[in-house]
């Protein structure tokens, strides 16, 4: 069965975050480490809820969730909605199909759709972290 998992791109800080991951806070000279999970609630609004030491939880909204599609890229790495992959020299984005519910890959063009799960697929990157990508071909 595919293990269901999310990672965010916060939108505030530009930076992709996983879910239970460590991350330390610094607030002047104070450092804390605290975890995170997220939350997807059923009206489909997203919570990150960070949880610290002393048991305050703070409740962050401006992100964008990514699921994990299930599959791996040639070096063992998880593929995500969003991610950028190399295949035949050549760049794809992956993407959610509604009338499908299913994820496949585009071109960057948007002219062509390839099923996932060619193990020959290598991720380079996502158009958050990586947004240049998306001008440039292999």
């Amino acid at each position: 069965m595919k293990e269901i998992k999310f990672r965010v791109w916060d939108n505030a800080s530009k930076e992709m975050w996983k879910s239970g991951e460590t991350r330390l806070l610094y607030n002047d000279s104070l450092k804390l480490s605290y975890k995170q999970n997220f939350i997807i609630t059923s009206e489909g609004e997203l919570r990150v809820c960070q949880f610290y030491p002393d048991g305050v939880t703070m409740n962050y909204w401006n992100g964008i969730a990514l699921q994990f599609t299930g599959l791996k890229d040639k070096n063992g790495k998880e593929i995500y909605h969003k991610d950028m992959v190399r295949y035949y020299e050549e760049l794809w984005t992956v993407e959610w199909n509604e009338n499908s519910s299913s994820f496949e890959v585009l071109s960057l063009d948007k002219n062509e759709v390839m099923a996932m799960g060619d193990s020959r697929m290598e991720i380079i990157g996502n158009i958050y972290e990586n947004p240049e990508l998306l001008n440039r071909h292999c």
